[in-house]
């Protein structure tokens, strides 16, 4: 199997065999061209894939950005993603589907904060802070990628099926 295969989740971004960024979540890779990237570099502008739902059917949006920074940043919740966020002051909704997330100094390596496996804030946000290990979706999870889970025994299977609302170009097989 390739990581592709068997992904639950998906990220806004992610690099292809050369290293290049390339769009899931997002519906473009930003850039100075398309006004993603500002020109100081210490902001970027994350413009999300319209039509996106979560495995159980609800809208991926930008809420759902916007609160896995928090949820990730919290240090109560001990979140292992908390260092995909290095560097970022805020993430900050624009409207439904566009996101900016600003640093505390110019990065150059931006791409790395569009390629954080991401959380549906509908069933994590009761869940924040020192509340994190409580959620039920931890051993079920909910993502937005080709494969929905379906099953999970602790060291012995992950059980998934194909997701029939994939938004991804290359429907899984």
């Amino acid at each position: 199997f390739t990581e592709a295969d068997i992904r639950l989740f998906v990220t806004l971004i992610r690099f292809d065999a050369d290293g290049e960024p390339r769009a899931v979540l997002a519906a473009e890779v930003p850039s100075r061209a398309n006004g993603g990237l500002a020109a100081d570099g210490k902001s970027v502008v994350w413009k999300l894939r319209p039509g996106v739902q979560w495995h159980d059917g609800k809208p991926f949006g930008a809420d759902d950005v916007v609160f896995n920074w928090q949820y990730a940043t919290d240090p109560a919740a001990a979140a292992w993603t908390v260092g995909q966020y290095d560097n970022v002051k805020a993430v900050e909704k624009i409207d439904a589907l566009t996101v900016r997330t600003v640093f505390e100094k110019p990065m150059p390596n931006w791409p790395q904060h569009g390629n954080v496996q991401l959380l549906p804030k509908h069933l994590f946000d009761a869940y924040r802070g020192s509340k994190a290990r409580e959620a039920p979706n931890n051993l079920k999870p909910v993502g937005t990628g080709p494969y929905r889970f379906v099953e999970f025994k602790p060291g012995d299977l992950v059980r998934g099926e194909l997701n029939p609302n994939y938004h991804g170009p290359n429907r899984p097989h």
